[in-house]
Parts: structure tokens; C-alpha cells; sequence
């Protein structure tokens, strides 16, 4: 089961995945997420927290859950452990960095949740480090500011690339899944994340 918290005013989106091992996709900015976990598990039963991407906006929450495992892939986890506030961008949202990261990621890696797996997609483009996860039980694709509803992500930040964007939404584009679910904004299907690939100027 996937429970959307949608991110208010900058924040990221946060997705609960209950399963035997519950995950959580992404901690915005943390205001009220553990309120709104608690509407549905006790926080302290999250075992994984999973960041798409290292941005602060995906990231700020990550202190709130000290009992999780911290992962990201392994090339923003560099800059979340060295503190690295330009590729990181903490000082746009007034805050300092958790740096706690207990796993990092591949391209290729899986997160057992114990009742389904989540499988790590290495999108770089928005930052050298993004992610997608593919999640088959629910035909569901977590996209990070990869690619949103109507538009790609950025490129323009330190350790973005539009060569490297174009590449991962190619990819993107051939996978096989029914609802993808952005890092900010609403779901969208597949249909409409093709439509959106093909106009994107990254792939010209």
C-alpha cells in the first residue's frame, strides 16, 4: 500500500510503503510528517528511509526517524556526510544537515521491504546521484525531481546535467509501470510521462 503525503509550499512529496518492512520514500522538510505517519503506523516502526535524491527539501526530515536505515545513492551521499551546503542546499530552507546515511545505493540494488522489493534506477540528471524506484508489486515508479507530471527536472544545480537527464529519461521511457509518483506535484500515468519524455528538450 502507497499513502501520498503531499509536500506543502516547497517540501518534497513523502511516500509511506506499508509493507512487512514499512519504507519511507523521501522526509520533505519534516513539518508534520510524523503526525501524519502516526495517522497510519507509529513512526518508529519505519525501517528504511529512502532519499531520491540529496536536497534538502527531500532530506530535512531524515533526523526525525533515528531509528531507520538512512539510504541514498552513493554519489549524493558524499555531500550529505561531508556537509557539502552547495550541492546539498540547505541554506535555502534555514536548516542543517543530517548526516546519518547507513547504506548507499547502486544502480541495480533492491530494498526488501519483506512483502516486495523496491528496485534502485540510477537517474542521474538533477543531481549526479538521482533515483527512480521501481516498485512491480504496485506497477508504481517513484521519480524523484527526475521527471514530474507535465516536465522534467532541472539541470541547472551543481552535479546537475542535461546530458545526463536526456540518458535517464530515455530509460525512464522504456520501463514497464502503471503511476509514477514525483517528488513534488500530482501523480501521473505512464501515458502521460511518455508524452511528457518525448517533448523534453533534454533528448534534443
Amino acid at each position: 500500500m502507497i499513502i501520498v503525503f503531499p509536500g506543502k509550499d516547497s517540501a518534497s512529496n513523502s511516500y509511506l510503503i506499508l509493507e512487512k518492512k514499512p519504507a519511507l520514500i523521501d522526509t520533505g522538510l519534516g513539518k508534520g510528517l510524523l503526525k501524519e505517519i502516526g495517522k497510519h503506523i507509529p513512526p518508529e516502526k519505519i525501517r528504511f528511509v529512502i532519499n531520491t535524491h540529496c536536497h534538502f527539501d527531500h532530506i530535512g526530515g531524515n533526523g526525525l526517524f533515528p531509528k531507520a536505515d538512512i539510504l541514498m545513492h552513493e554519489k549524493d551521499a558524499v555531500a550529505v556526510k561531508n556537509e557539502d551546503s552547495s550541492v546539498v542546499l540547505n541554506g535555502l530552507f534555514g536548516g542543517g544537515i543530517c548526516t546519518r546515511v547507513t547504506k548507499t545505493l547502486s544502480d541495480g540494488d533492491s530494498v526488501d521491504l519483506g512483502s516486495g522489493k523496491l528496485e534502485v534506477l540510477h537517474t542521474p540528471g538533477h543531481t549526479a546521484g538521482s533515483i527512480c524506484l521501481s516498485f512491480g508489486k504496485e506497477s508504481a515508479l517513484f521519480t524523484g525531481d527526475t521527471l514530474f507530471s507535465g516536465c522534467c527536472g532541472r539541470t541547472d544545480l551543481p552535479t546537475g546535467s542535461e546530458r545526463d537527464m536526456g540518458r535517464s529519461l530515455k530509460l525512464i521511457s522504456g520501463l514497464k509501470y502503471g503511476k509514477a509518483y514525483p517528488g513534488h506535484g500530482p501523480s501521473f500515468t505512464k501515458g502521460e510521462a511518455d508524452s511528457t519524455i518525448t517533448a523534453s528538450s533534454a533528448l534534443r
